[in-house]
């Protein structure tokens, strides 16, 4: 299952260009974060691996 959508973004000025790669920079830290803190909170937890994930229930 792929969770992503895919499009095409046209910057019209150089100044756009640069915001928008500013934008997908930050972008890619706030998610390198998450999951990085995801990731430090599945190894820190000390209860068993089934309490850890949420039921769909």
């Amino acid at each position: 299952m792929t969770r992503t959508d895919t499009f095409e973004l046209r910057p019209r000025s150089h100044r756009d260009e640069l915001l928008l790669l500013e934008l997908l920079d930050a972008s890619a830290a706030c998610n390198n974060q998450l999951n990085y803190d995801r990731r430090q909170t599945l190894f820190e937890t000390t209860e068993n691996a089934d309490n850890r994930v949420p039921s769909a229930s």
